[in-house]
């Protein structure tokens, strides 16, 4: 596997990634997203990047503004700006000799999973979603964040919640597949199938028995890489 350290810079703030290459090129490739706080570096994340290449697609995952290598506060964050980085992000991929600008699909989860459904929305050029454990509102975050030791985020990102609704949107995006954990303590089993219920055809979802919000036990992680990889084999 061969990897390549990635700096681009968005709206004025340095994002750092990591491409990892199966060595197949052009190759068909999978931009990861993380969750809200988290970053690119998550054993999830690390693990999908070494058991796809093997696979022969190629990863791209980074970190959001404020998170891991990035630069930038996380308490800015808002939900146009990781879109914003998602785009270029994508783009960098779509340029990249070594991948198949036809073939490129998204993941994401928790956050990473919503913008991933917004991104997949918009652009056509996107062949495949996956998604983990992801909201289909935000509407209880600051609840959560208030009574956890993340980060208070700034009012430009709660007012954005009233603007990015997934209900307009989620006609819009083709092959997706749904992964929630059973025993998620985050965000409830119910989010996912009500984002599976908009999604048109063809679709899936997968409830992982015991799982919970970061898939954190080792078995549950298996089976919903398992379950994408499938799903990006399928349709990339």
């Amino acid at each position: 596997m061969k990897q390549e350290r990635i700096e681009i810079t968005c709206d004025g703030v340095k994002i750092s990634g990591l491409l990892h290459l199966s060595g197949q090129d052009p190759s068909p490739c999978v931009v990861i997203s993380h969750g809200l706080f988290s970053d690119k570096n998550t054993v999830k994340f690390q693990e999908i990047a070494e058991e796809f290449t093997g696979e022969g697609l190629a990863v791209l995952r980074f970190d959001f503004m404020g998170c891991g290598e990035s630069a930038g506060r996380v308490e800015d964050t808002t939900i146009s700006g990781r879109l914003a980085t998602l785009n270029a992000m994508f783009d960098f991929a779509c340029s990249h000799p070594s991948i198949d600008r036809e073939r490129i699909g998204l993941m994401g989860s928790s956050m990473g999973g919503y913008l991933s459904l917004f991104k997949g929305a918009a652009d056509t050029r996107v062949k495949a979603v996956v998604i983990w454990a992801t909201p289909h509102t935000l509407d209880d975050l600051r609840d959560k964040i208030s009574t956890g030791n993340e980060p208070e985020l700034g009012p430009a990102f709660y007012r954005e919640i009233e603007e990015y609704r997934l209900d307009p949107v989620l006609d819009n995006v083709h092959r997706c597949l749904v992964i929630h954990g059973g025993a998620d303590e985050l965000v409830p089993v119910s989010h996912a199938r009500e984002i599976y219920r908009r999604l048109p055809e063809p679709k899936g979802i997968e409830v992982v028995a015991g799982a919970d919000h970061r898939f954190s036990d080792a078995r549950h992680r298996l089976h919903a890489r398992t379950l994408t990889l499938n799903w990006l084999k399928r349709f990339l």
